[in-house]
């Protein structure tokens, strides 16, 4: 059947080009480079390059927040179970160390570990995980100094018990434990001054148990998070090689899938999407049209310009007709040499021809300039348009013979139209 042209040709529409959106692992894929220098070089003093440290915090900030409001529980429980030795140890102030405990160190880790779930917070843990070990040093310090009971001195142990449990169990980056483990030297050091009648000798020693003590979790500290960094890169690393394997497999698989000078469907993902189609729609007793298209006259346009003009011209018209499939499910294909299908699944042959119509049309007025065809002075396509509802007797092939047929029989007709199969 030949479909008449009810519409003059009309100019040929602009074709508004998608804005590229960032591939969501494309910074990640940036930082290679950085990573894989900042694992050669190393980092000596805990730090990578700053983008890098950025991530590094980042991705880090769930865990660590977590880990940091699990151990202000823990030291919660540790805080109060110590305070029942205030009793014995520093029976002169227990009431008052008792209450510093429950009224004050208490409420201010529990605040701290419920506000650590805000954003603000978060980004700003290490600071308050210094905080919360400084203060409650300094509580015990108040404590010793307070008190002028001779136990007081062996208080120092709970300070080395705080040191210990920030730095190892808690596990500040290096140079926060550095600095708060200074200040808690600091701190427990000026208190034990305070104390009057305390021979200089037990001063010295309690100094340096501290200050050994603190010396010994600083290399803990400095091993620990040197090691966290480096498995951290390793793991980078891994992570974006994955990435690359991946997207070269991705990349591979369109390739064999495309056509490398149209970028359309090459002939076997039209086919293998076809016969996806046709076993829904058979399913469902829906329709799937098919047109199947051809360049009108392309060997003469080729011997004419050039077999490189010639690809350039073909790439013209996959670029129009790609932009003529609007619908997830239609598909665009380069069938071979200057044959072209369009794939119209749940589609009837009312709504086909139409559509056929207008891209013959769209090409024509693209004004492609041709010169030795017989048809047009401009490059020209001829259609074949088929429809068919599956049926268990019948193959997706039938659709394409049908397409097929009706092609030929529209540049029978004198090419540069529109022929449906009936």
């Amino acid at each position: 059947m030949q479909t008449p042209d009810p519409e003059a040709p009309a100019s040929a529409p602009s074709v508004s080009s998608a804005l590229a959106l960032p591939h969501p692992q494309e910074e990640l894929l940036a930082c290679e480079e950085l990573a894989q220098r900042t694992q050669d070089s190393g980092f000596r003093w805990m730090r990578f390059p700053q983008p890098l440290e950025q991530r590094f915090e980042g991705d880090s900030t769930r865990a660590r927040v977590g880990r940091f409001r699990f151990y202000g529980v823990v030291a919660i429980i540790l805080i109060n179970l110590f305070g029942l030795g205030d009793l014995t140890m520093v029976p002169d102030v227990a009431t008052t160390a008792i209450l510093l405990r429950l009224t004050f160190l208490t409420p201010v880790i529990t605040v701290i570990s419920v506000l650590l779930a805000r954003p603000w917070f978060s980004r700003n843990r290490e600071w308050l995980a210094a905080f919360q070990i400084l203060v409650t040093a300094l509580t015990l310090n108040l404590v010793v100094v307070a008190s002028h009971h001779p136990n007081a001195l062996h208080y120092h142990i709970g300070v080395m018990v705080v040191s210990i449990f920030g730095v190892i169990l808690v596990r500040q980056r290096f140079w926060f434990a550095m600095g708060t483990s200074a200040l808690i030297s600091l701190i427990y050091t000026l208190g034990l001054y305070q104390m009057p009648g305390l021979p200089p000798e037990v001063r010295s020693n309690a100094i340096t148990v501290l200050v050994a003590t603190v010396i010994i979790c600083l290399i803990a500290s400095y091993q620990i998070e040197h090691d966290l960094r480096r498995g951290y890169l390793q793991a980078l690393l891994q992570r974006i090689k994955a990435i690359r394997l991946r997207d070269s497999h991705d990349a591979l698989a369109q390739l064999s899938k495309s056509d490398p000078l149209t970028g359309l469907a090459n002939r076997r993902q039209l086919l293998e999407h076809l016969e996806l189609a046709w076993n829904i729609a058979l399913r469902t007793a829906s329709p799937i049209s098919l047109l199947f298209m051809d360049v009108d006259h392309f060997k003469e346009y080729n011997d004419h310009w050039g077999h490189q003009a010639g690809d350039v011209c073909l790439a013209a018209v996959a670029e129009l007709l790609s932009a003529s499939a609007h619908r997830s499910a239609d598909l665009c294909a380069r069938y071979g040499g200057e044959e072209f299908v369009l794939l119209l699944p749940y589609t009837t042959i009312e709504g086909a021809l139409p559509l056929a119509q207008r891209i013959r049309r769209l090409i024509e007025s693209s004004a492609i300039p041709h010169g030795h065809s017989p048809v047009s002075a401009v490059v020209t396509i001829s259609c074949g348009v088929a429809c068919l509802t599956p049926t268990p007797d019948r193959t997706s092939a039938d659709l394409i013979d049908l397409a097929d047929r009706a092609l030929y029989q529209a540049k029978r007709n004198g090419r540069n139209r529109v022929h449906a199969a009936i």
